[in-house]
C-alpha cells in the first residue's frame, strides 16, 4: 500500500524490499499448538499427530477403555488390521516417524505415552484374543490391577468419618497443590476439603 503511493522509483523498492522481508520473517513464525495434556478416544494416527505438536508427551486416559484398545485393534481402519506401533514406541522411548500419503511428515524423538484406562472383565478377557495384541507385547506392556468386586458388600447405611479422623486427614488434603489446567476458556483447579461438621 506505502509502496504504490511512493513518490519516486527508489523510495517504491526500498518499500516493496520492506515487504518481501516482512513477508518472509512471517512465513518463518512458528505458532504453537493449543497445550493439551491428554485425549480420550482417539485413532493411533492421531495419537501421533498430537505427540508430534506436543513435545512428544501425551496422556490416553479414559473409563471406557474398551473403546482405546479397539481403536488399536483396527475398528475405523480399512484394512482393520491392528495399528498400535505408537502405543510401543511411546512405551519403550524408540523415535517415531510417521511418512504418511495425504499426512505431513511426523518426527517424535523419545515419545512417552501415559496410559490409564478402566474397563469391564470382560474386556480384559477378550483382549488376550485380539491379533496381534500378545503375540507384538503390547499386553505385556501394561500394569493390571483388578480390585475385589463390591457388588453386594457395600454398605448404603455407613457411618461418617470421625471427627477425629477428618482433623487427621484434613490437612494433607489441604496440602495438595492446586494445578490449574485449561480447557477453552475455563480454568478448572482443585478445590478444597471441608471436614463434616466445619
Amino acid at each position: 500500500m506505502r509502496a504504490a503511493k511512493a513518490e519516486s522509483v527508489a523510495e517504491r523498492r526500498q518499500l516493496q524490499e520492506e515487504a518481501k522481508a516482512m513477508a518472509l520473517e512471517l512465513t518463518a513464525l512458528y505458532v504453537p499448538a493449543r497445550p493439551r495434556l491428554l485425549t480420550d478416544d482417539t485413532a493411533p494416527e492421531r495419537l501421533a499427530t498430537l505427540l508430534s505438536l506436543h513435545g512428544g508427551r501425551m496422556a490416553v486416559m479414559s473409563p471406557e477403555g474398551g473403546e482405546v484398545f479397539d481403536q488399536m485393534g483396527g475398528r475405523y481402519a480399512t484394512s482393520r488390521l491392528p495399528n498400535f506401533g505408537v502405543y510401543l514406541k511411546g512405551h519403550t522411548g524408540d523415535t517415531l516417524r510417521v511418512d504418511r500419503v495425504n499426512r505431513p511428515a511426523e518426527y517424535v524423538k523419545q515419545p512417552a505415552v501415559t496410559v490409564a484406562l478402566t474397563m469391564q472383565p470382560d474386556v480384559l478377557v477378550r483382549l488376550m484374543d485380539t491379533p496381534g495384541f500378545r503375540g507384538r507385547g503390547l499386553l505385556g506392556r501394561f500394569l493390571y490391577a483388578m480390585p475385589p468386586s463390591l457388588l453386594g458388600r457395600r454398605h448404603p447405611e455407613a457411618p461418617p468419618c470421625s471427627r477425629a479422623r477428618s482433623s487427621r486427614l484434613l490437612p494433607h488434603c489441604n496440602a495438595t497443590p492446586e494445578a490449574p489446567f485449561w480447557h477453552g476458556q475455563h480454568r478448572a483447579t482443585g478445590g478444597s476439603y471441608a471436614a463434616p461438621g466445619s
